[in-house]
């Protein structure tokens, strides 16, 4: 089984809104040829539609409107893209492939960790992933890093 890399929704976010190149370099590349292949929760989709709608606004609802359509059709192309190329896979997140004492652990390596952050992790584990691709101050904590590692042997890479 080739390595898989489970995206976070800030990766997507920020191929959507930030001017850092950074983030499309990493969606055009995963999967290709000795690269990991990406996969992503149905947790993770539901979090980057909830930015978006926080995000986008604009007091001329129309302009909010065709904004949301532009930014909804930026991410139906990349995804649409990875998907039918065989690069991302979207996961069902369910009770059978979900771990709470998992779970439980990473929240007590750290309780500052969102319960979000938390499942992804968990689910990143659970889904045997190599890494964790995140662009999240959640990279940043060293000890959760290290313990993640070396518990789960999954790494949680910033990009």
């Amino acid at each position: 089984m080739n390595p898989v890399d489970m995206i976070d929704s800030s990766i997507f976010l920020g191929f959507i809104f930030d001017e850092d190149n950074k983030f499309k370099e990493y969606l055009n590349v995963v999967g290709y040829k000795n690269q990991n292949k990406g996969s992503i929760t149905n947790s993770l989709m539901g979090e980057i539609l909830t930015n978006i709608f926080v995000k986008v606004k604009d007091e001329n609802k129309i302009e909010q409107s065709l904004l949301r359509t532009k930014v909804f059709g930026l991410l139906d192309q990349i995804m649409t893209k990875l998907i039918e190329e065989g690069k991302l896979e979207i996961i069902k997140l369910n009770k059978s492939n979900f771990d709470f004492d998992i779970f439980n652990n990473i929240k007590g390596i750290d309780y500052a960790i969102s319960d979000d952050d938390a499942i992804h992790l968990t689910s990143a584990i659970i889904m045997n992933c190599q890494n964790f691709v995140t662009s999240d101050k959640l990279a940043e904590n060293k000890i959760l890093c290290e313990k993640i590692k070396s518990e789960y042997n999954l790494n949680i890479k910033k990009i």
